[in-house]
Order: C-alpha cells, then structure tokens, then sequence
C-alpha cells in the first residue's frame, strides 16, 4: 500500500476570491468536482489536510458555513465517500431522494456517481475517506445498501469507529515512519466492515462492476434519445438479458432507472436555473416527445415542469 504525506491548505493569507477558488481547487484533490457558495463570501475561511493510503484518500477538514454541491452535475465520479461530522451538522440531499441531517458521531455514505449537494449553518469540521469503486466493492461488498444511509452515533458499531476513527486520526496526523501510517490507516479502513451486510449469493462482484458500468454509462448519456437496455449491452459487450438480470436482482429495471435519473436531472436542471424552456430541456435529456416528459415529470415530482418553474421563481 503507497502512502503520501499529508498535504495540507489554508485560507489564511488569501484574499475571499482566492480563498474560496483555492478551496474549491482543493476539495477536487480530495473529493472531486466541487462548487461552494459561503453564506458570508467575505469571512470564508477553511483549513484541510489530507493523505493518500492505497487508493484511498482521507481527508480532514474545517470550514466556515457554507452550501456545496457536484461542480457538474451529471459527470459521474466512479467513487463512494464515508462522511464523518465531528463538529456541525450538514444537510445532504440527492435529486429524487429527501435530505438527510447528519451531525457528529454520525457516519453517511455519499456514491459521488450521483448528483449531490450539501449545506451547513455554522463552523463545521468534517473527516471524508474516499474510495473507487472497484476498491469498495473488494473490501466491503456492494455499496447499495449503504448509500444515502444515515448511520445514526447512538448505535454500538457506530461509535465503535468513531472510536477507532478519533484515536487513529491524531497518529495519522502527525507524519510518522510509513510502517506505522500503514498500519493506523488500515486499521480505519477496516472499521468500516463493521457497517458491511452480509454478501449476498446471488450478487457476485462480477455483477456488481457490471452494473457500476451501466449506472455510469447511463448517467453519461441521458442526452441520447436512443439510450436504451440493447444500446447499454452493447456499449458493455454482454447480451441484453445478462444485463437485465443485473438489474432484476436489485429489484430493478434499466427503463426505469434511465426515467428516474432523467427525471432528477430535469428537476436539478430547473433548480440550478429557473430559465431553460421546457422543450428544450425535454429534448436535451434525450425525450422526443415534450408532453411525454411532462406527464411523467408530473407523476414523478407532483405538478408539471412549468408549474415547478414558477414554483422556484417565486422562492427566490
């Protein structure tokens, strides 16, 4: 296992503009794509170190109060994050899903494939540990039913790694002999069995890439109106029923989940700018037929993408 020394920023010393363009520039080092906006720009402040163990990155951060979210929705990150508090509280949401609250001593688990967002009210202090995918998958299983998981700090094997996590990190922290930094990351990484489920017989690891591949590959393509189960197989190299069969055994279909991903990007998409035309916005997420997407816009979100709109508008 390769380890790096910490690499350690702060704002002190620049100037706001800077600041937050320098801590943006950061936090894609450590995990991936991101856009802030402070809720006071000129008294942004933030402090972050972190450390490569393996393919692993662990991070340690503290900053002011601000809202975050994916620099560009849309663009998969084939990683999964653990998010730590240890100080704060920060509201996560995902298109489609409903927000989680998550504070101290609690653990969340972030697929960064998906879109996502995040805001905290006050000074915040955060531990993240991102892993690929593939490496995921090979230490814990299959990451589905941990994802978007509060896993709340009044549970025993919970506070066991933040246990484990509040001792290791300070030796962590202070740049010792590369044996010993091996040793204590291991140690982390491992905790975090504890929170694995039992595998299951009938999800191998095969199947588990398999579908990574599709999600990513979907995820990439809402725009193409002919994205479909044959057009994912064939971009894979399996047989379109090897893949449905992916998809049934996590009680899934791949129509529906090109719907369910379209249908939160639309809405991301008026969120992020209440302006685009409905037809315009139908036609670039790959529907033919606007008045299809309205319908099922509709069912999904509760009123009509134009209602939605000037829903918005009137918040803001």
């Amino acid at each position: 296992m390769t380890h790096a020394a910490w690499d350690r920023f702060s704002t002190t010393g620049h100037t706001p503009r800077d600041a937050l363009s320098h801590w943006m520039r950061w936090g894609e080092r450590a995990i991936g794509a991101i856009r802030v906006q402070p809720r006071d720009p000129a008294r942004f402040r933030g402090a972050a170190a972190r450390m490569t163990a393996g393919s692993a990155t662990i991070s340690v951060m503290r900053f002011s109060a601000a809202s975050a979210a994916k620099a560009t929705p849309g663009e998969p990150d084939d990683a999964i994050l653990f998010s730590l508090p240890l100080a704060g509280s920060f509201r996560y949401a995902h298109p489609g899903a409903d927000p989680v609250l998550v504070g101290p001593g609690d653990i969340y688990l972030r697929d960064l494939s998906r879109d996502w967002s995040l805001s905290t009210r006050g000074e915040s202090r955060l531990v993240t540990l991102r892993l690929p995918f593939e490496d995921f998958v090979a230490r814990y299983g299959d990451p589905g039913p941990l994802v978007g998981t509060r896993f709340c700090a009044g549970r025993a094997d919970v506070a066991c790694i933040t246990g484990i996590l509040r001792s290791v990190l300070p030796l962590l922290q202070s740049d010792g002999p590369e044996t010993r930094q091996r040793v204590l990351a291991d140690t982390l990484l491992d905790a975090f069995r504890l929170l694995a489920p039992e595998p299951a017989e009938d999800a191998p690891a095969d199947a588990l890439s398999l579908h990574r591949q599709a999600m990513l590959h979907i995820a990439r393509n809402l725009g193409d109106a002919d994205l479909s189960p044959a057009t994912i197989a064939a971009a894979l190299g399996v047989s379109p029923r090897s893949l449905q069969r992916v998809f049934q055994r996590r009680g899934e279909t791949m129509q529906g989940v090109i719907l369910d991903q379209r249908l939160a990007r639309a809405a991301e998409a008026l969120r992020a700018s209440p302006r685009p035309g409905i037809t315009p916005l139908a036609m670039n997420l790959g529907f033919n037929d606007p008045a299809y997407f309205s319908r099922a816009f509709a069912a999904r979100h509760g009123c009509a993408p134009s209602r939605y709109r000037r829903h918005l508008a009137g918040l803001t």
